[in-house]
Formats: structure tokens, sequence, C-alpha cells
């Protein structure tokens, strides 16, 4: 749909609980529930052009963010909420099975890019007393590294959104007692 209005195009039908969506230059991107199961997520995409939706390969854990980069579609699966087997994947341009860029993450969230890095947000397990992080892991693939921690006291809600600019790299959260909600913006240098 043009920006200044009109009539909006259909691109696909018939999809369950639709969860991410990303775009590039030629293709949409998103996420859609297949069904009953523990990897009850599938990946699709469609030319901008036209044709009809393509299954990327694989079937995952809830997909909570997407994000479309020159180099491939950067992807976080939120894994299994009892433990951390939330992963960082990366689907090359190319088409293919994605790379694993980090694994063993507890419920990864939020998901932005820069040139080098993939930044993302993870959370605590439900009444683990474990902290919320914000990491980066290279878009090439290695060891997470955590850029943040906030402590568990309080903590009620998960770390939801990231974005960056050339000055910081910026994240949220939200701290609960029984008598105030409180929402947070924070701020890392980079």
């Amino acid at each position: 749909m043009p920006i200044a209005g009109g009539t909006p195009v259909a691109l696909a039908s018939s999809q369950d609980f639709v969860t991410t969506i990303a775009v590039d230059a030629t293709s949409v991107y998103w996420s859609a529930w297949l069904g009953l199961g523990d990897d009850n997520y599938g990946l699709f995409r469609k030319s901008k052009s036209g044709g009809a939706p393509t299954r990327l390969p694989g079937a995952y854990w809830q997909l909570n963010a997407l994000v479309a980069a020159t180099d491939g579609l950067y992807v976080l699966e939120s894994g299994d909420p009892s433990g951390a087997t939330g992963r960082v994947l990366k689907f090359p341009t190319s088409g293919g099975s994605p790379v694993v860029l980090a694994s063993g993450q507890r419920q990864p969230l939020a998901l932005a890019l820069d040139e080098n890095y993939a930044y993302f947000t993870c959370a605590p397990a439900a009444g683990s007393g474990l902290p919320k992080t914000a990491m980066m892991v290279p878009r090439s693939g290695g060891t997470p590294i955590t850029l943040a921690t906030l402590e568990p006291a309080a903590v009620t809600h998960p770390v939801q959104f990231v974005a960056l600019n050339d000055s910081g790299i910026y994240f949220n959260d939200a701290r609960q007692s029984p008598d105030t909600g409180e929402y947070f913006l924070w701020r890392l240098p980079r």
C-alpha cells in the first residue's frame, strides 16, 4: 500500500498467529504458527514482485524477532520456556538452512543489528531470580557477550525492545512492586 494511502494488497492468506515481519529489497518474511507441538512455528518468504510464499527450512519454537540485512535474515527463536534453549539464527540470503550464531539463550526477545554485531535481550526463567540481560554476538557467530544485567529484584517483565544508533544501545524493562509499576528505558554508550 502506498504511504499516501490506498487499498492494501494481501500477500498471504490462511496464516495463523503471525508473530514477526521483516522486509528487504526483494522479499517479505514472516513467522506463523504451524500447529500444536514443540517446534510449532515456520518461517516464510514471499517476493515483493508476487508469486506464492515459500517456507524456509525447519520448524521452530516461537520466533520473536526478524531483521533482514544484506547478508541474511536474522531470527530469534525463543526456545523451550522451561530452559535456556533459545537461539540467534542467520538464514543466508542465498537460501538453505540457518547458521546458529548463539545457542543456550533464555528466551531471546528483541533484536537489532549494526555492521558487526547482533544485539538481543534475554528473559529470566519465571520465578528463578535470574537477571535479565542485554547481549551481543558477532554477526559471523561466536561467544555471546553480556552488555548489561538487570538485577532480578522486582523485575517482572521481559526486556522486549532494543534499538541502536551511533551513540548508544537502548532497551527497556519494567519493574513492579505490590504498589507500583514502573517502566524504564536504558541506554548503554557505544
